[in-house]
């Protein structure tokens, strides 16, 4: 059931864009991630910061180096999942 507090806040947000996220693997994380009200990316190859650097190209290097992936595209899709978690504005 959700409270008063959560509802009035949903009742308030806005979004300008929306994005799936999948919390885990068979929604491992939902639980912690509603309890401290926070998202965990999962992408444990990604160096924290390069993330926070924004040096994606150097992100998807080093996947390409460590056979991060099976195809360049498939290694390009992480990258920009990545990206956005990083750089989307709270509006999403």
């Amino acid at each position: 059931m959700v409270g008063d507090a959560a509802m009035a806040a949903l009742a308030a947000a806005t979004a300008k864009d929306v994005r799936f996220i999948r919390l885990g693997p068979g929604g491992a994380w939902w639980g912690i991630s509603r309890q401290t009200n926070s998202l965990r990316l999962g992408y444990y190859e990604a160096a924290f910061d390069l993330c926070m650097a924004r040096r994606w190209g150097d992100i998807q290097a080093d996947f390409t180096a460590r056979g991060i992936g099976k195809t360049s595209g498939a290694i390009k899709r992480h990258v920009n999942q990545i990206e956005a978690f990083f750089t989307l504005p709270k509006t999403t």
